[in-house]
């Protein structure tokens, strides 16, 4: 079994040897890496409950969307409804809006390459073609266009 640091090293060589080097987020240290049109982020941890490592691979998709009661049906009911990953919509404190993510956990006590490169490609697949429809649907801004516009500031 893997500890943390050697988790951390592993996830950074197989990224870096197929997606390009990933950046390091810098408040989180998360992995990102951009694939296609969306910005896949990497998450190493260790789960003291249940004594295993694990990989979460998420994918902001729209900020500052409006919680409403259709939005929380359709992250209930129809964003679980993947074999691979779910959709997690998470407020923003004292505000009526939040975001949506797409993410898959993976436990990662023996991380093999294969496994982590499908997560990183499932969730980039989902999250690329649910993007523009959910934000069309509810509202928000999509992750991306959030990026570009605080890289052109």
């Amino acid at each position: 079994m893997f500890e943390l640091g050697h988790l951390r090293n592993r996830i950074h060589k197989i990224l870096s040897d197929n997606l390009g080097t990933p950046q390091i987020g810098d408040v989180t240290g998360d992995f990102i890496v951009h694939f296609g049109s969306v910005a896949i982020f990497v998450s190493p941890s260790y789960d003291h409950a249940a004594k295993h490592l694990y990989v979460e691979v998420v994918c902001p998709l729209i900020c500052d969307v409006k919680i409403t009661d259709e939005l929380c049906r359709w992250i209930a009911i129809d964003g679980q409804k993947f074999m691979y990953g779910s959709f997690l919509l998470n407020a923003v404190p004292d505000q009526e809006a939040g975001w949506v993510y797409f993410r898959y956990g993976i436990c990662a006590d023996d991380l093999y390459e294969s496994e982590l490169l499908n997560a990183v490609t499932q969730v980039a697949a989902a999250a690329d073609t649910a993007a523009e429809e959910l934000q069309g649907r509810f509202g928000g801004e999509l992750f991306n266009s959030l990026l570009e516009r605080l890289a052109d500031s």
